[in-house]
């Protein structure tokens, strides 16, 4: 992947690349300890994008094993563990700050972004799937944080 490439958000090619980053730092990633979960990445429309966008990432120890895009009728059949959803706004905003200081600033974690539910959201269909996020959560940072490499476009 040549991370100097233009490249879309939201867009299955998006999540690849921060895919294909991962799976090139097994180290890394393992020093952060495992994450294994289905996850969904929910961008809600506004700001120009005309629809919602639903990506589906597999976690799989210290990998990132599939990226979807998910059309509306495959979001719910995905069966994710946790899905974190947020609209088109603030991922961009989320995304560029990572991009100015090379991870999330304290203020644009997904833990902080996501603490009261506002502005992202992370819910799922059973509580204890949805706390796997939490419990793994510095990988899944870490995930985000590799868009700091990335030549974002919207």
């Amino acid at each position: 992947m040549n991370v100097n490439v233009p490249t879309k958000f939201p867009s299955v090619e998006w999540f690849q690349a921060l895919q294909e980053l991962v799976n090139s730092q097994e180290e890394k990633y393992r020093r952060l300890g495992y994450a294994d979960s289905r996850a969904l990445f929910r961008i809600k429309a506004g700001d120009g994008l005309k629809t919602d966008r639903a990506f589906g990432v597999i976690f799989d120890v210290y990998s990132c094993t599939e990226v979807r895009d998910l059309g509306p009728d495959e979001a719910d059949a995905w069966d994710p563990d946790w899905v974190l959803e947020a609209s088109f706004t603030d991922w961009k905003e989320m995304i560029e700050n990572v991009r100015a200081h090379g991870r999330a600033d304290s203020d644009h974690t997904l833990n902080r972004l996501s603490l009261l539910q506002h502005p992202f959201r992370i819910y799922g269909a059973d509580q204890m799937r949805v706390d796997q996020f939490y419990r793994q959560q510095f990988s899944y940072q870490e995930f985000i944080d590799e868009a700091a490499a990335l030549d974002t476009v919207y």
